[in-house]
């Protein structure tokens, strides 16, 4: 499994003041390496008025929460940091989400922090549905597969799970970690359906990402 690669660029400037509570950033964006199960970024801030703020509640959503707070009290002068705590699961592409930071501050009860998440896919499709007219000509479509470079996963071979379909596989000589999936179907007769699933090394958690569906209407 490929490392976890982790980066944080600040997107806004440092030492973000709203109220007493002064942030080094409010939004991060992070890049998410294969195989990353959970994503953390700390929000460091500093009290850096003349009176003590007391934090009062957080709260988050969309597979985001926040870990305990060390302490609620801050002196002025007194720095601290909210933890955000993002579940990558099966979950693919960007995703922005929020905390909400309630304090007692009267300047500025309520701020937002924000965390962008850029979670890679392991492979593209160039087709994920392919269809064929009855009794029409029975020509091959094709599929690109191409895996992102750093994905752990390799294909191996298909899988038919239908009948009326064959799949020829090749790899593409220009590109590497790209394969042509010629599909063509052997009856044309009657309405049909199949899913062509890739096996690959090692096998997908999710196969429905790993699949094309075919028809004939």
């Amino acid at each position: 499994m490929k490392n976890l690669i982790l980066v944080c660029v600040a997107l806004c400037i440092p030492s973000v003041l709203l109220g007493q509570l002064a942030f080094d950033a409010t939004a991060v964006e992070i890049d998410a390496g294969f195989g990353a199960e959970q994503l953390t970024h700390d929000f460091t801030f500093t009290n850096s008025g003349d009176y003590p703020v007391e934090i009062l509640g957080l709260s988050s959503c969309c597979g985001f929460r926040t870990a305990d707070l060390e302490k609620r009290l801050y002196e002025p002068g007194e720095s601290g940091k909210i933890t955000g705590i993002f579940t990558v699961g099966g979950r693919i592409g960007e995703y922005r989400n929020m905390i909400t930071l309630r304090t007692d501050d009267p300047e500025n009860p309520s701020q937002v922090l924000q965390m962008t998440i850029d979670i890679p896919r392991n492979l593209t499709l160039s087709h994920r549905l392919l269809t064929w007219q009855r009794n029409g000509e029975p020509t091959g479509q094709i599929v690109e597969v191409e895996f992102h470079p750093d994905s752990p996963y390799e294909l191996k071979d298909v899988e038919i799970d239908g009948e009326n379909f064959r799949v020829e596989v090749t790899s593409d000589e220009e590109k590497e970690n790209r394969y042509l999936l010629e599909i063509t179907p052997t009856d044309l007769s009657e309405s049909n359906m199949a899913i062509i699933y890739l096996r690959t090394n090692p096998e997908p958690t999710n196969r429905r990402a790993f699949s094309v569906y075919t028809y004939v209407r």
